[in-house]
């Protein structure tokens, strides 16, 4: 009681208020906490303290000063394990803002601390209950929210329609500012201007074009909406006249995007996206156009309306599509017009049926409740969630009957809580057994698992290699992540299943655990369950938990068992639709078939697809692939060991069979592979290579392989050849997880030009740059362009209308001198093979600089020449001397430069400061690493440096890197000398970079000193 009186007075001592320290704003939270640290006072602020039940601990929510968090204030949670721990840190004060549900007080703990009992909350932290949630209080609460938006949108369009048309510019920034600033919602400006050129249109032409003109930054109508609205001429003016309000760079970069939408609006290139229907907030219907180009949205058009009659005037009584579930209409007045399945009809007023779900899941209790017609659409929603369990009893009024618990931990002590409801609640059997409730066991026999001895003993001599990462690998774009042989009924033995609710408790945490650890494309590669009805539940499973990305699975021999008795073909259907219904497109399966993504689009060709596709028909169909994946069981065909006379497939294949079906696989296999081994190719099969191929050694460079059914565990990756057979989980053991393999996710738009010189045309020159990742916009006026292509090196050369030929540095121009194409494509691999082997060294110090700065927390991206620490904290890498200047800089001109790195980390980055310090007290001495030094010494000195000259040397390496990444120049030092060495590099780029550059000195891969460069002393 002491501390928070000690609170309350500190509050009204520093903030004339007769209040708690909750009820502060946060500005004011944080002054109240620093004059406590300021002082020393002995107080600590909680917000929340209480014991959880589930967990036997208890727990306490303080505030504390915190740099990294918004207003310099957080929240920590302290746990504690008995209750003398939790009632010393919090000094007694246990009757305020505190709950101790389920905690029962022996006689001696009251006594020692005088504890009275009756002032103890046991109950809840919150005081609302369902019944506060009834469906009339819902809806009156929502009708009244809804008649003051629908007021709102009327004031807004009337006072649209009485005002006079604003035809200066100045009377129109005036009326909007007044419109704003009466209507204070965030689409205010948006609904201003549409509202706006629909009433008053051509006699404020003039002055929508000239406030365009005037405003770089979008402010509620823009170049999109001249050229939709007011046509070609228009959108000509604002071309011809576009100010912006910005630097001359950016005004140029705005004009050639601009002119870049006119010529693709124009020429019907692009594809136009609508949306409309009804806004509940705004009470207003809309209409939103979204036109695109190869899924990037170039224009955006949005438009608003009070009535219904002139949405559907706009929309020309084509409501495909719309949702106006929520509209203030009836349903028979919207099927008037053309609709389809896709068109949301306005909800029902009156609910025939209501359920309320209880469940846990991802750390939160959460309390859905739904109201549906009488035709079972759902009309109206409302979630519920709670932190602590406590909370979820309160709100629920003791009633968990029902409650999904499956996931939740600690349940079992519950069991002399009295007044709780537990009728059908789901848990696991050791929790129902705790608590007396009834279960039903799952049969004897219902699974049947069977092992093999050769496939058992890989896996006990090989676990060490399931249990190894794969170091970090910076030369690819990207990751995909991978698992095989599951085996599910395994699992279930693992952990002594007893009911379905034990099984559905595995299969959800495994999904989870999978679908956590996801990345884009994920990769299951076979003996994920010989029970179809558990990978069916599996699925479901991995459906729901899905955050991110694409699951692509190939069968195992497992998985035949599932449907023992089925003719292969038929089995394989089964699994696919199955993955067709349940997958909502994001799961598919693998079988003799390939899978490319172009874009965020897979599209797949099937077997029967595959064999009858060409080369050049299968080279232009996968031009843009990102990605491919090839693969499906394989099979055992050439492995006379252990194959289908061991009963691997049950009874589905015999070992003629199966060696027809690897056959079958490796004829699509050398097909797929001989044509696509460019395309970023992933080879997933269930068996390995030996078993349908022969031998591994017949790997293809380039692909990477992946698979699993031996359980050797294993994985070989010298850069060229790549086989991942490494996490295959086997049969014993509870724990998987997802493993990752590096690959790259590009793609070559000119891979199958030939070497020479070829005229091109800026659609093919911007393709080119987004497979390698690039986004370009080219917007230059040319005659001609063209590519050099020569042993996989490129360079791209711009012909003005002036007869002038420019070398092209992505968007940006260089002069190309007074040599022919010609003289070029002699010289380009010598030139771009010198530049590659000088700036190797600097890229792989680089990329040690990066990764010592993530290891200390910092966020270690390259761009140019420069790492990021965090936003305002970096680091410059001279490429010529190999000097480090960390710098800390609000702008590219105001910058202060600090001797060195761990002087910069202790007065700019405090958190990562203490970071380095744990970590170089782990360092060798006379090992150290690059910016891990424990040498150097720490000062106080910073010198402002306002040369942005570091920055034009950072472009200078970004241009020259795509050539070390990319094979790409774009820069050219034309003092070259033909043959290709590093010295010769050294002399291109310090001639690129500076030419009056003349030292010697090479980079230190390990520099003793961080010297300053370009640094005029300040302060």
């Amino acid at each position: 009681m002491k501390s928070s009186c000690a609170i309350i007075d500190i509050v009204k001592k520093r903030t004339n208020k007769n209040c708690d320290f909750l009820s502060l704003e946060k500005t004011e939270q944080r002054e109240i906490l620093e004059y406590i640290e300021k002082y020393k006072k002995s107080i600590r602020v909680f917000e929340y303290k209480w014991y959880d039940i589930l967990t036997n601990k208890f727990y306490a929510n303080e505030f504390v000063l915190s740099d990294d968090s918004p207003f310099g204030i957080q929240k920590k949670e302290i746990e504690f394990d008995n209750f003398d721990d939790f009632y010393k840190y919090v000094k007694g004060d246990i009757y305020n803002n505190a709950c101790f549900y389920g905690y029962s007080f022996d006689e001696t703990t009251i006594k020692n601390y005088s504890l009275n009992i009756k002032k103890i909350n046991f109950n809840s932290l919150i005081d609302e209950t369902i019944d506060c949630y009834s469906f009339d209080d819902i809806n009156s609460r929502q009708n009244e929210n809804d008649r003051n938006n629908a007021n709102r949108a009327k004031e807004m369009c009337d006072w649209i329609k009485n005002i006079k048309p604003p035809k200066k510019l100045k009377v129109l920034e005036s009326q909007k500012k007044l419109f704003c600033e009466k209507f204070n919602i965030w689409e205010a400006k948006t609904i201003f201007f549409s509202l706006l050129k629909r009433e008053k249109h051509e006699s404020i032409r003039q002055a929508i074009l000239d406030f365009v003109c005037k405003n770089d930054i979008y402010d509620g109508v823009g170049f999109d909406d001249v050229l939709v609205t007011y046509g070609n001429d228009a959108a000509q003016y604002i071309i011809a006249n576009f100010k912006g309000n910005c630097s001359e760079f950016t005004q140029k970069r705005r004009i050639k995007s601009f002119i870049e939408i006119i010529d693709k609006y124009n020429n019907g290139i692009l594809s136009k996206k609508r949306m409309s229907g009804f806004d509940s907030e705004l009470q207003l219907f809309y209409v939103r156009d979204n036109y695109l180009n190869d899924n990037y949205c170039l224009m955006s058009i949005n438009e608003y309306f009070e009535t219904f009659e002139e949405y559907v005037s706009y929309m020309q009584g084509d409501l495909t599509g719309a949702n106006l579930s929520k509209a203030p209409i009836k349903a028979d007045k919207v099927t008037l017009f053309k609709t389809d399945e896709s068109t949301k009809l306005p909800l029902s007023k009156e609910y025939k049926t209501y359920e309320v779900i209880k469940k846990y899941d991802d750390g939160e209790f959460i309390v859905k409740q739904k109201w549906y017609d009488a035709s079972n659409q759902l009309i109206l929603k409302k979630g519920h969630e709670f932190k602590r369990f406590f909370d979820f009893v309160h709100f629920l009024k003791g009633d968990l009957t029902g409650a999904d618990l499956l996931l939740c931990d600690g349940l079992e002590n519950i069991k002399n809580i009295t007044d709780l409801k537990l009728k059908d609640i789901v848990v696991r059997s050791e929790v129902a057994e705790r608590l007396e409730l009834p279960i039903r066991l799952i049969p004897t026999g219902r699974f049947q698992i069977k092992c093999f001895e050769v496939v058992d003993k890989n896996e006990t001599i090989t676990s060490n290699e399931l249990l190894t990462e794969h170091p970090e690998d910076s030369d690819y774009t990207g990751k995909i992540s991978y698992i095989t042989d599951i085996h599910l009924l395994h699992r279930l033995e693992a952990y002594k299943c007893k009911t379905p609710e034990d099984v559905n408790y595995v299969l959800r945490a495994i999904a989870k655990t999978i679908c956590n650890q996801a990345t884009g494309i994920n990769l299951i590669g076979g003996d994920t369950s010989s029970d179809f009805g558990i990978f069916e539940f599996f699925i479901k499973y991995l459906v729901a938990y899905r955050k991110i990305g694409d699951f692509f699975f190939t069968l195992g021999n497992h998985e035949l068992w599932g449907l023992n008795g089925d003719e292969l073909s038929v089995i394989i259907k089964k699994y696919n639709n199955l993955l067709e219904e349940h997958g909502q497109n994001r799961m598919h399966l693998v079988h003799n078939n390939l899978f490319f993504n172009v874009g965020s689009q897979w599209i797949e060709l099937t077997e029967e697809e595959l064999s009858k596709t060409s080369f050049e028909e299968l080279r232009e169909k996968t031009r843009e692939a990102k990605v491919t994946i090839f693969g499906g069981v394989g099979f055992a065909g050439m492995n006379e060991e252990f194959n289908a006379k061991d009963g691997i497939y049950m009874d589905v294949l015999d070992r003629e069979r199966e060696a027809f079906e690897s056959n079958k696989f490796l004829m699509l296999y050398e097909k797929v592979t001989n044509i696509l081994k460019d395309k970023n190719l992933v080879v997933l099969t269930h068996m390995p290579m030996k078993d349908w191929g022969g031998c591994d050694i017949h790997a293809k460079n380039g692909i990477v392989y992946i698979n699993g059914h031996s359980h050797r565990n294993f994985f070989y990756d010298d850069g060229n050849k790549r086989i991942y057979a490494d996490n295959q989980v086997g049969y014993k053991g509870k724990k998987l997880s997802l493993k990752q393999v590096s690959i790259d996710f590009n793609y070559d738009w000119f891979a199958d030009y030939k070497d020479g010189i070829h005229e091109i045309n800026k659609h093919d020159y911007e393709k080119f740059y987004r497979g390698i990742g690039e986004c370009l916009t080219f917007n230059r006026q040319y005659e001609k362009l063209y590519l050099i292509k020569r042993e996989g090196t490129y360079m791209f050369f711009m012909k003005t209308p002036k007869g002038s030929t420019l070398i092209l540095n992505g968007g940006a121009i260089k002069k190309a001198g007074k040599h022919s194409l010609d003289y070029f494509y002699e010289n380009m691999v010598n030139y771009s093979k010198s530049v590659s082997m000088f700036l190797s060294k600097y890229d792989t110090f680089q990329k040690k600089v990066s990764s010592e700065i993530k290891k200390i927390g910092g966020d270690g991206r390259i761009h140019g020449s420069i790492i990021d620490i965090d936003f305002y904290n970096h680091l410059y890498l001279n490429p010529l001397d190999g000097s480090i200047t960390p710098y800390f800089a609000y702008s590219m001109v105001d910058k202060f430069v600090y001797d060195n790195i761990p002087s910069l980390l202790k007065h700019q980055c405090p958190k990562i400061f203490e970071n380095y310090e744990k970590e170089i007290e782990q360092q060798d001495i006379n090992n150290s690493l690059v910016i891990l030094n424990k040498s150097l010494k720490i000062t106080k000195n910073e010198y402002y440096v306002n040369s942005t000259e570091m920055y034009k040397i950072s472009r200078i390496l970004k241009g020259l890197q795509f050539t070390t990444k990319y094979n790409i120049i774009r820069l050219w030092n034309d003092e070259i000398i033909a043959d290709a060495s590093e010295e010769n590099g050294r002399l291109i780029v310090s001639g690129i970079i500076d030419p009056d550059f003349m030292t010697k000195e090479v980079i230190n891969e390990n520099p003793s000193s961080h010297r300053l460069i370009m640094v005029k002393k300040g302060k």
